[in-house]
């Protein structure tokens, strides 16, 4: 897991109200590095596609967690 977010999963101990899968946002912003990678190395189609990914990805996560009913802060 990422220092980041190692560092703030431990902020949000105790506080029920926060609902967070740790492991995709791990594996998210490990992915978002190597999009970020992808960029400054000039392979912005790479990139482009990569980040679409992700955010689909991502649509996809918070669609799943709203149509189950979950409680989605933020």
């Amino acid at each position: 897991m990422s220092e980041w977010l190692k560092k703030h999963v431990k902020s949000l101990e105790g506080k029920e109200e926060v609902v967070i899968n740790v492991k995709f946002f791990d594996e998210l912003l490990k992915r978002l590095g190597k999009v970020m990678a992808e960029f400054y190395k000039g392979n912005y189609e790479v990139g482009i596609e990569e980040l679409s990914k992700l955010g689909e990805e991502i649509y996809s996560y918070y669609k799943t967690l709203i149509d189950d009913g979950e409680n989605v802060n933020g």
